[in-house]
């Protein structure tokens, strides 16, 4: 897969890529780590509505997760081009119509979903095209591209604050709406997936596409080596390592919404200014860029799975320390949130590969969409629990004492879906290449009858020739017989023509001798009656009568 990978992405186009991917995150990834800030301010706009407004700081977070595997039909069907500039247009909207907001009421509809579902989809699908284009170094490009998690988050949370300082909450939403267009605008540069090709070899076509023409295929042998194929990916969505998985993605995020939730508004009961409430997500923006490069080079080097157990247990670690960190000292506080935010920025880096490890290459849009939603299971009850933890202890150390608890169960679970792996892949293995050996025995198979069958049909061919051959061959002898036959006819018919010429000339030869013979005797004749006569006459001898 990675030679076809190589010759159907050139480098031009994955730097493309990369560049897309790094202005989606940016913009995605700062409309859910900002939102801390929006929620300061709605808090203090609609003081009265504070439950109706964890509703909707709730759904920032989880109706986009929840609509995830939504979203990933929509990537299958419509590609990312269309995905990605849908969701720019809807987060402006979204931003746009808020503005108008005269109570929270408005905001469910607008920060609840629109927002939340279009920064999904811009957060979705650089995932996908990192996962289909990308091969040897998908840890780090990954690394790459969720860096503009961190670096938007970095920029716009100081730049949202100065917003909502001078033109509102209502000014800072407009911005942030006209900002998400530039994602749409860039997207329009992504192409379509490269479709089957019938002039490659079937092992040169990447598998899922592979997969997919051979629905369509002449050879029944590949089409059913292709269902096959799919039906045994299809079992790893169901297996023991992979619900661990996905459980550990809500403990995870349950774990990051409620830190991010509620540190802005923890600093600002201590009384920390507002001018510098603003450097804890700056901070933590920092430290998740350079998470994201840092983890990311080391899942090249190391085992994905065991670098994201790690992270998890040093996050668990630094959540629950923070409250305390933040209370002795402003500078110890931003530090551990900083540590925190690095840890996430490498599992986001670390997140694609995981996915792709986890479950395939064939369903990854599939199975991406139903390990994001398990985000929305996570990030819906974090506001609520945090509100509640608060009114019963009076403050919110309870709730990042279950935060930082989360975080350790979450590497657990990790690591037990990486200890379950080798096993349950050597089994789909076996099964897989058994399948597959069946597979190949019923197509070695049918080659052998077609061979028969086409052996059989060249020995009837050939025969059929033979016997033409012959009947020439006979005609062509019966051919030489006549001719033969008709040459002798002809020299007998000459012979006896000849003898009868010759025939004739003796015939013609001997009348002219007798002829001769006669006039040779008359001559005679002749000439003794003359010489009688003159003797009678004339001779002196001749007595008288």
């Amino acid at each position: 897969m990675a030679a076809a990978m190589q010759k159907t992405t050139s480098k031009s186009y994955k730097c493309t890529i990369l560049i897309i991917g790094f202005v989606a995150y940016l913009i995605a990834d700062s409309s859910y780590n900002i939102s801390g800030l929006f929620y300061a301010a709605h808090l203090e706009a609609f003081p009265q509505q504070t439950g109706l407004l964890a509703v909707v700081y709730g759904m920032t977070y989880g109706a986009g997760q929840l609509m995830s595997p939504l979203m990933a039909l929509l990537l299958r069907s419509q590609g990312e081009k269309r995905v990605a500039v849908g969701s720019s247009v809807c987060m402006f909207a979204g931003y746009a119509i808020s503005y108008f907001a005269s109570d929270a009421r408005l905001l469910l509809p607008t920060f609840g979903l629109m927002v939340p579902l279009a920064a999904e989809g811009l957060y979705f699908f650089p995932m996908t095209l990192l996962a289909h284009n990308f091969d040897g170094r998908l840890t780090l490009a990954s690394g790459v591209v969720a860096s503009g998690c961190g670096a938007g988050l970095l920029m716009s949370a100081p730049i949202t604050q100065l917003l909502i300082g001078s033109l509102t909450w209502r000014g800072a939403a407009l911005v942030l709406g006209a900002a998400a267009l530039n994602a749409g605008a860039l997207a329009l540069l992504i192409r379509p997936r490269v479709p089957a090709s019938r002039d490659l070899p079937l092992e040169e076509v990447p598998l899922e596409v592979a997969l997919e023409a051979g629905k369509g295929e002449d050879n029944a042998a590949a089409a059913g080596r292709g269902r096959l194929a799919r039906t045994v990916e299809l079992l790893r969505i169901c297996g023991p390592d992979t619900a661990l998985f996905y459980f550990a993605a809500l403990l995870q995020t349950f774990s990051m919404v409620t830190a991010i939730n509620f540190v802005p508004v923890m600093a600002s009961e201590l009384s920390v200014p507002e001018s510098r409430i603003a450097l804890y997500p700056a901070g933590y923006g920092a430290a998740f860029t350079i998470g994201n490069l840092a983890f990311g080079y080391l899942g090249t080097r190391l085992e994905p799975f065991l670098v994201d157990s790690a992270s998890l247990f040093v996050s668990a670690v630094l959540t629950g320390i923070l409250p305390a960190c933040v209370r002795v000292s402003e500078a110890l506080g931003l530090a551990v949130y900083c540590g925190m935010g690095a840890c996430q920025g490498g599992r986001y880096a670390l997140m694609v590969s995981l996915i792709k490890l986890a479950v395939g290459l064939q369903h990854y849009e599939i199975c991406t969409g139903l390990y994001v939603a398990m985000f929305f299971f996570g990030s819906f009850p974090a506001p609520f629990l945090g509100q509640w933890l608060r009114r019963q202890h009076g403050d919110y150390s309870a709730a990042f004492q279950l935060a930082s608890g989360a975080f350790a169960a979450a590497g657990l679970a990790t690591l037990a879906a990486w200890a379950l792996q080798p096993r349950r892949r050597w089994r789909q293995g076996r099964r897989e290449l058994q399948s597959l050996a069946d597979a190949d025995a019923n197509a070695d198979a049918n080659a052998d009858a077609d061979a028969e069958a086409d052996a059989d049909a060249n020995a009837d061919a050939n025969a059929d020739a033979d016997a033409d051959a012959d009947a020439d061959a006979d005609a062509n002898a019966d051919a030489d017989a006549n001719a033969d036959a008709n040459a002798d006819a002809n020299a007998d018919a000459n012979a006896d023509a000849d003898a009868d010429a010759d025939a004739d000339a003796n015939a013609d030869a001997n009348a002219d001798a007798n002829a001769n013979a006669d006039a040779n005797a008359d001559a005679d004749a002749d000439a003794n009656a003359d010489g009688d006569f003159r003797s009678l006459f004339f001779c002196k001898d001749a007595h008288p009568t």
